[in-house]
């Protein structure tokens, strides 16, 4: 992929899972890789167009479906104190001890996907109240980082090890042969940790973008365009 910034300020480097290499068209720019969170971040606000490559996910998914790995990091399994015990005992009904971390992740993302709506403006959350447990118990409605947050925390307490990802689900509309992401592309979603061995962290995804949920678009489609519309 060739990623070429138009309007996003930021020192961060948009990459994607199963990233190989990030590199600039010039040797200015530093490129600093922080393996534990696997984020790419330049030495300066990036204006100028970077290489990503990245292995298929495709070529994957195979090995992804047999991985049994019950394996930990500490880092991914942690959840602060304010989870409430109905969160937990919800995690325990859903789940089993002898499901793998693939069936866990499976498992919980189709019950939010199954039980939970999907909005824009779900409310303030009220004050003192757990963030995950308001959305589980009270509100029952949110957008991407709702779900994302429960898919990571339940995960979580029933010992799988995930990490909380923010960032844009591209899709395949083009402007000229270029492709095209936009704000309502913005997302969150949760990688879980399926071959510790190897290292192999898989998307899960209770939930779509706004582009989808909302404005009845599919990011999957080709929708070729003449001019680009502001972001």
């Amino acid at each position: 992929l060739e990623i070429r910034p138009t309007k996003q300020i930021t020192s961060s480097l948009f990459h994607s899972l199963y990233t190989k290499e990030v590199t600039f068209n010039n040797n200015i720019a530093k490129i600093f890789y922080d393996e534990m969170f696997d984020t790419f971040t330049g030495n300066k606000t990036v204006v100028n167009n970077y290489l990503v490559k990245y292995y298929d996910e495709s070529l994957l998914s195979n090995m992804l479906e047999d991985s049994t790995s019950t394996a930990l990091e500490l880092e991914y399994l942690n959840f602060p104190e304010t989870i409430t015990q109905r969160t937990i005992d919800l995690v325990e009904e859903i789940v089993t001890d002898g499901m793998t971390n693939r069936q866990k992740a499976v498992t919980i993302r189709d019950y939010l996907k199954s039980t939970y709506s999907y909005t824009l403006s779900p409310g303030e959350l009220p004050e003192g109240q757990d963030f995950v447990d308001d959305f589980l118990f009270e509100t029952q409605e949110g957008y991407c980082v709702y779900f994302g947050t429960a898919l990571t925390m339940m995960l979580r307490i029933s010992g799988v090890p995930t990490r909380y990802i923010e960032g844009f689900k591209m899709g395949n509309e083009q402007v000229n042969g270029a492709y095209v992401v936009r704000n309502s592309d913005a997302h969150a979603w949760t990688e879980v940790l399926v071959d510790e061995e190897r290292g192999i962290w898989e998307t899960f995804d209770a939930t779509g973008t706004p582009r989808e949920m909302i404005f009845g678009e599919d990011s999957l489609e080709e929708t070729p365009v003449d001019e680009p519309e502001t972001p």
